[in-house]
């Protein structure tokens, strides 16, 4: 959230400064936030599939060395 954050204010600011008027620079801004929240969502989701067999592999091991306690039930 922070890093769209700041994309937006760099992009909108940078185009404050070559001369763009509001009403083009300020949906600029917007989309580049939106634009850096959608990436850091496709890259979250791209870690998560490729690092899934690992994690499945050590949940698995940790609960076959480990297994739960029924008796609290």
């Amino acid at each position: 959230m922070f890093t769209a954050i700041i994309a937006a204010i760099v992009v909108g600011w940078s185009l404050h400064v070559q001369g763009w008027p509001l009403y083009a620079y300020l949906p600029a801004a917007i989309l580049s936030a939106l634009g850096t929240v959608v990436l850091w969502i496709g890259i979250w989701f791209a870690v998560r599939k490729l690092s899934y067999p690992y994690v499945a592999r050590k949940q698995r091991r940790a609960l076959r060395d480990n297994p739960p306690d029924d008796s609290e039930a």
